[in-house]
Formats: structure tokens, C-alpha cells, sequence
């Protein structure tokens, strides 16, 4: 996953009108990207209203193993790798500093 910050609504009808400045996980999908809403289904999230973070260490590894994060059992284990390759947690750690 990647994380990124949203920065701004372009359309007052999407889910995170109301989340500017919120820190979510994405994954690309075309030319937009992919996230958990509130609600906790996937939904998307217009490219022009998040900033990307620096990406993580483990992205290359996710991009070649994960192909159809669509499917809920793919996603499912990315989740569970993505966790234990994160020391439990459920966003990246790996860009900050101590």
C-alpha cells in the first residue's frame, strides 16, 4: 500500500469531502487509487486530492506478488503480509524517522 494524505475534495460527493487531512493507505489502479472508506469498503479516491508519501521499501515486492487486489482473498493476505512485514501495524512505518 501507499500512504497518502488527503489534501483537498474536488467533488463535494465523494466519500472524504468531510476527511481533508486525513491519513489513509492506497493502492494505484489505473489512474486513480484505491482505498477503505469509513465504512470499510473499497472506494476510490480522485489522484489530484491526495499527496502520495515517499513510497515504501516493500512496494516493489507488493506490485510483482499482488495483481488483483479486487479479489477479497488477495487483498485479504496482502493485508495479513502487509501487517507482518510492518511489525503488526496496519500502515507503513518504513519513511519515518526516530
Amino acid at each position: 500500500m501507499i500512504r497518502a494524505i488527503i489534501t483537498n475534495c474536488s467533488d463535494p460527493m465523494m466519500w472524504y469531502a468531510n476527511q481533508i487531512g486525513k491519513e489513509i493507505d492506497v493502492f494505484k489502479d489505473g489512474s486513480e487509487y484505491l482505498t477503505r472508506d469509513n465504512g470499510g469498503f473499497v472506494n476510490i479516491v480522485k489522484s489530484a486530492d491526495i499527496q502520495i508519501y515517499p513510497k515504501c521499501k516493500h512496494q516493489d515486492f507488493f506490485d510483482k506478488v499482488f495483481t488483483d487486489l479486487g479479489n477479497p482473498r488477495e487483498y485479504w493476505i496482502f493485508t495479513e503480509v502487509f501487517c507482518y512485514l510492518h511489525g503488526g501495524i496496519d500502515y507503513c512505518n518504513c519513511n519515518q524517522t526516530e
